[in-house]
């Protein structure tokens, strides 16, 4: 459970989307893709269940064991028009800060873990670049008469 924060708040999220290949026919189990707010994701909440593999022994079924990454949730972000770097972060809830996780017996344990953000670099587009560019031309070539 948690947020997906941009900082500042700028920009515009959409289609937030967790992935079909997570749901299965578990009643527990919870896909909150969240609430799109300005840039940001709020209130993202996933519980996958469904996990008799462990129990039974069998090797796990993708996407879990997937040694190339397993995408658990993503969204589109659109630049406003605002420039400056943007820094985009998990922000756990205070309630759940910790996933849980299935251990071999069955059995649910916290795992501490470590989030990482990113941050982007919003820049004057090629159309902004041109009229920037075109103005100050046209300043020039105004003090030259």
């Amino acid at each position: 459970m948690g947020n997906l924060r941009a900082a500042p708040d700028i920009g515009l999220a959409s289609n937030s989307q967790i992935p079909g290949a997570l749901v299965n026919s578990d009643p527990a189990q919870i896909l909150n893709p969240g609430v799109l707010s300005g840039g940001s994701v709020n209130g993202v909440h996933l519980r996958q269940g469904g996990l008799f593999w462990v129990i039974a022994g069998f090797p796990p079924p993708l996407p879990w064991g997937n040694a190339s990454g397993v995408t658990l949730f993503s969204y589109d972000w659109t630049a406003g028009q605002t420039l400056g770097v943007v820094k985009f972060d998990w922000v756990a809830d205070a309630g759940l800060p910790l996933p849980r996780m299935v251990l071999t017996n069955g059995a649910l344990m916290l795992v501490p873990t470590t989030y990482f953000g990113i941050s982007l670099t919003v820049v004057p587009g090629v159309g902004s670049a041109w009229v920037v560019g075109g103005g100050l031309a046209l300043v020039g070539r105004r003090w030259g008469r």
